[in-house]
């Protein structure tokens, strides 16, 4: 004689189908909250991912070339330095004119610079820039990945400054016979400080 299910295993009212019927609607439950959660992470590094991207697209462009012309915001900060880039002891200068101040602390030798540039010969026409490029990047005073006229005619900025300065041969090349660079040349450097830093 088969055994006889007990009233818990088989309510009259069928809570035992409402009882399955709510764990299946659990589980659906859960899967469908699982796929939202999914959904939901999913746009959210969707929108991390344009947020980057807005990041590289929208960081603010360097200044123009026709920002360094004009009168100076401040002329001549090397005083010594004569119309010649020759100090009053005879040895090779640098020239700065400042066209836009910048704010903080000044950079002194060994912190890292950020910096975009255009460089100019004689003849107004572009040699180099940066423009449309990464920042160049380097420690001022120790790196020689730039010229000496490069350290020299950014002592002193401030982050966000615009600095023109004019660089000669012997704090540039060095006489060095470059393509499309009269050994005899006077650079022309119009340089924004985009940040320093005293350490990494």
């Amino acid at each position: 004689m088969p055994a006889k299910l007990s009233v818990r295993d088989h309510p009259p009212d069928g809570s035992t189908r409402r009882r399955r019927s709510e764990g299946l609607d659990a589980r659906s439950f859960g899967r469908r909250a699982g796929r939202r959660r999914s959904s939901c992470l999913a746009g959210l590094a969707g929108l991390a991912g344009l947020a980057g991207l807005c990041g590289l697209a929208c960081a603010e462009a360097p200044a123009p070339r026709e920002a360094y012309a004009g009168t100076p915001v401040r002329a001549r900060l090397n005083a010594e330095c004569g119309p010649e880039l020759v100090d009053t002891q005879g040895k090779p200068c640098v020239q700065i004119d400042v066209f836009g101040e910048g704010e903080g602390e000044v950079a002194r030798e060994g912190d890292f610079l950020t910096l975009h540039y255009i460089v100019l010969l004689p003849d107004g026409s572009q040699l180099d820039s940066s423009h449309g490029h990464k920042a160049l990047k380097f420690r001022l005073g120790r790196s020689s990945e730039v010229i000496e006229g490069m350290h020299l005619g950014l002592e002193g900025a401030r982050a966000g400054e615009r600095r023109r300065f004019v660089v000669p041969p012997p704090l540039a090349y060095r006489g060095q016979k470059l393509p499309g660079i009269p050994p005899d040349a006077n650079l022309s450097f119009l340089v924004e400080l985009v940040g320093r830093r005293s350490e990494l």
